[in-house]
């Protein structure tokens, strides 16, 4: 969808002469992509015991702790852990506001 959205913006960019609707919708056009291409840094916690996984995005491994930097958007992160039940968290990075408070530990024993 960005790359789209970034074909797009160069199309209309090459567009002259440009009216004030254009003019505005461009310039809109180009604040919105670059908030969409921010990374957003955030801190996930866990049990130091749960392996995490960011699907799309990294092998966390096991920690108590780990910033990690993401584009915004909407995530899954999984936690597994022998013998215990594996964990899956959604949650939504937004380019405006703070980021979400993410902790990923699996603590129901099977």
């Amino acid at each position: 969808v960005a790359q789209a959205t970034a074909q797009m913006l160069a199309l209309a960019q090459k567009i002259s002469p440009r009216g004030p609707v254009l003019e505005s919708q461009i310039r809109q056009l180009e604040k919105l992509l670059q908030q969409a291409n921010t990374p957003i840094g955030l801190t996930l916690r866990s049990d130091g015991q749960t392996d995490v996984v960011i699907y799309k995005v990294a092998k966390l491994g096991k920690f108590e702790q780990t910033d990690v930097s993401v584009k915004p958007g909407t995530y899954v992160a999984v936690g597994s852990r022998m013998g215990y039940r594996d964990v899956r968290v959604e949650f939504t990075v937004k380019p405006d506001g703070p980021p979400p408070q993410v902790t990923v530990a699996c603590t129901e024993a099977i």
